[in-house]
């Protein structure tokens, strides 16, 4: 799996791993597009080049990393289809008809310890202890929040 999940060609000792060198010059959006192509690529060429099963889990792998960068789109929705939010992190989602701020939540459950990623709303008005409500359905868009405004000085 080295070869597919670390590959020490992308590794100079000294330096951190390619991809996340690419992500500090070029950006979340470029890596995330970088990682799509070629998610693309290795599924389109895998049973034309060397070992099918490898190119199918170096596509997955892209796929992974790509759905686990927040894009910085300028106020576009982003269909969770072709990525999503990291855990925690409020976002605005909507689901075809109700916009609102929500965040995927990580937990483990305790009886077969199997991690799900469920969305939560914000603001609950409910227990005080429990400040998420567990969404009903699922946001077909979401987009990152925008910057809080500066605060205006008065003369």
């Amino acid at each position: 799996m080295e070869k597919v999940n670390h590959p020490g060609h992308y590794n100079i000792p000294g330096r951190k791993e390619c991809i996340v060198e690419m992500q500090e010059k070029f950006g979340s959006e470029a890596v995330y597009w970088f990682c799509k192509l070629n998610a693309y690529k290795y599924r389109y060429r895998a049973a034309l080049k060397g070992d099918k099963q490898t190119d199918l889990d170096k596509a997955a792998w892209y796929e992974a990393y790509a759905s686990k960068l927040v894009l910085p789109i300028n106020g576009k929705w982003i269909p969770c289809g072709d990525g999503m939010p990291e855990y925690g992190v409020p976002v605005l989602t909507y689901d075809g008809e109700f916009v609102s701020v929500e965040r995927r939540i990580e937990y483990i459950d305790g009886d077969d310890d199997v991690v799900y990623g469920d969305w939560w709303i914000d603001g609950y008005e409910g227990d005080e202890s429990y400040p998420y409500a567990l969404r009903d359905g699922t946001p077909t868009h979401w987009m990152p929040l925008p910057e809080p405004p500066e605060e205006v000085q008065h003369d």
